[in-house]
């Protein structure tokens, strides 16, 4: 999907963490990510070096966009088969 240059979380990075915010924080906007992010260990839970502020609105909304613009479908597929094949 690429790697934007103006953030320092991947497209899979994000995908977790919104994994990470539906399995508990439904119903907020995209503005208050940071916050949900600010009670979580992400340098755990992610990666080493990012932080709560990194999961900003700006690089959510990027990765809807390439998600959609990649076919969420294909990608459920390809990870179902990577899953499966496990």
């Amino acid at each position: 999907m690429g790697v934007d240059p103006r953030q320092k979380v991947s497209c899979g990075e994000a995908v977790v963490a919104m994994v990470l915010n539906m399995l508990g924080f439904i119903g907020r906007p995209l503005y208050l990510f940071p916050e949900f992010m600010g009670t979580k260990p992400v340098e755990i839970l992610i990666r080493e070096g990012l932080k709560s502020e990194d999961f900003n609105d700006d690089v959510l909304g990027r990765t809807l966009d390439k998600l959609y613009r990649a076919g969420p479908e294909g990608i459920f597929m390809q990870i179902s088969a990577n899953a499966y094949g496990e």
